[in-house]
This record gives structure tokens, sequence and C-alpha cells, in this order.
């Protein structure tokens, strides 16, 4: 099997994406170690047209990408239109008569509830259908900042555990190429530990070394 993914993070390195993509990528692995991936990064440059030949002879596509205000972030829009194109070209259309690409996605976000993809995945599949690929699965992921927070393993220790159980799922229907309902997490703590745990181990922080305190963070404009 062959699997093109793309990281969308406009991160340099190191983003939840990322590691997102690498746990997805050791699951699929130990299960069918044969499988190849030929995995890019869209945060500042688009692919090339010599990149794009790689979508003739694969599989199925992976979207990793953070959410951004329920929405995808703008250098994977721009990509989005560029494929549009690739996928509906005549060239494309006459190398592949018979294969039909699976498209999955999978999204991260800084709110605690996962849901808060769901209406990426429905961009995602309104593309999908322009381009006349099949669309997977998408599985969203609440809590993203914790991923950097808590290291590489943070998706197989709480409060990230249940996360990391969906992703094996996530990653065993891409394998199979299985379309199943979008799936969705929240960090396996209340909703009001996630918020506290936000403000003093990030928000407090960075307000600080930018020489801001609490009173003038929570400053209302009028």
């Amino acid at each position: 099997m062959k699997i093109v993914v793309l990281n969308a993070s406009p991160k340099p390195e190191g983003g939840n994406s990322a590691q997102i993509i690498d746990r997805i990528r050791k699951n699929i692995e130990a299960l069918q170690p044969e499988t190849k991936f030929s995995v890019f990064s869209i945060r500042s440059n688009c692919l090339t047209e010599t990149d794009y030949d790689v979508f003739g002879d694969c599989d199925a596509i992976l979207w990793a990408f953070p959410v951004y205000v329920a929405s995808l972030p703008s250098n994977m829009t721009e990509q989005l239109l560029r494929l549009e194109d690739f996928f509906t070209s005549k060239k494309f259309k006459k190398r592949n008569t018979q294969k039909q690409i699976v498209v999955y996605a999978a999204a991260n976000c800084g709110f605690y509830d996962g849901m808060e993809c769901a209406l990426s995945f429905r961009m995602l599949r309104s593309w999908t259908l322009k381009c006349g690929l099949s669309w997977g699965q998408g599985i969203g992921l609440g809590g993203g900042e914790i991923i950097g927070m808590t290291g590489p393993n943070a998706l197989s220790k709480m409060p990230l555990k249940s996360a990391g159980k969906k992703l094996e799922v996530f990653a065993e229907n891409l394998m199979l190429q299985k379309k199943a309902q979008d799936s969705f997490s929240s960090p396996d703590i209340p909703q009001f530990m996630f918020v506290s745990m936000a403000n003093s181990q990030m928000w407090d922080k960075k307000a600080k070394k930018n020489g801001l305190n609490k009173k003038q963070m929570l400053h209302k404009i009028t």
C-alpha cells in the first residue's frame, strides 16, 4: 500500500500534527511493514509538478493539520485548490481509470472538545467529492496543545490515552482503506481541569514572558 501524507501545520518542525503523523505511521507499520509513505510538509511551499507524480500511484491520502477557529490553515487551503486542478485534469483522469484514492484526515485543535474539528472535515469532504476521490474518515483530537506539552509519547498516556486508542483504530481503517464515521476525542480529564492546566502551563507563562500580568490579560477594551 502507498500512502501520501500531507502535513499542513504552519509550524516549521516538531508540531502536534507531526507527532500525530508519527503515531499513525508507527501503528500502520506495525500491522503492515511493507507500507510505503510519501510525506510532505506544505507549511510554506506548495507541491511541485514532480511531487504530484506520487498521487498517480497512491492508494490513500492523509491530511494532518491544526484547526483554527473551526477551519483550515491558509497554507492548506492554497494547496487544496492546486490539487483540485491536478485531480480534475485530463492527464490525471487518463492515468487513473481504475484506482479509487481514499482521503483521510487527522486534525487537532486547542479546544477541549474534538468536535470542534467537525466543520473542517465537512470542507475536506466537499473537496474530495469535487476531485473525484473517496472520503474515508476524519479524526479530531481536542486538547491538541497537550501533545506538544507532554512530549513524543503524549498519545500513549494520560490525559490523551483515549485519543491514542482512537488513533489506532483510525490507522487500521486507513491501512485497510475502510470507510467509517468521523471520530472525535477529548482529553481524559474534566474540562475545568483542562482550562486550569492550559492557563497555568501555557497562557500565564507566555504572558509573563511578554511582560503581562493576569490583570492586563483580562482587561476589557471598551
